[in-house]
């Protein structure tokens, strides 16, 4: 999406095309096209996959750097996280704990146009922590 500067300070941006119109997450200089409005809502459903999907890729690591993709048929997402991961001392194959370093969480739609979601890591954490 093509922005341009609004006024002298760097981060105050508007976009360019005409047909951007409503408000994104309540910020006056931001505004998302009116056709991708709505926000993917990430049901439990998608978290429990989600943790299923990253639990895969940890393994037995206590460390983890990379990516994992969830594509659910409605939305496709990407995973990107830095994780410190802490396991229960007496049976190492449970999750304890999970420390996001860093992480970003994106989602499509089908037809490959970026969405905004309300992914919740804490959320994700819970469910990496109860399976």
């Amino acid at each position: 999406m093509p922005f341009v500067r609004k006024s002298k300070h760097p981060l105050t941006m508007k976009p360019v095309n005409s047909d951007f119109s409503s408000p994104a997450g309540g910020c006056p200089d931001i505004a998302l096209a009116a056709n991708r409005c709505s926000m993917i809502e990430i049901g439990d459903s998608d978290y429990a996959s989600i943790a299923a999907i990253i639990a895969d890729a940890i393994g037995g690591r206590e460390f983890f750097n990379g990516s994992v993709t969830y594509d659910c048929g409605e939305f496709g997402s990407r995973l990107t996280a830095t994780l410190i991961i802490y396991r229960d001392k007496a049976d190492p194959g449970i999750i304890t704990g999970v420390v996001p370093v860093w992480w970003e969480f994106s989602t499509i739609t089908p037809d490959g146009l970026p969405a905004p979601n309300d992914f919740s890591f804490g959320l994700l954490k819970q469910s990496m922590i109860d399976n």
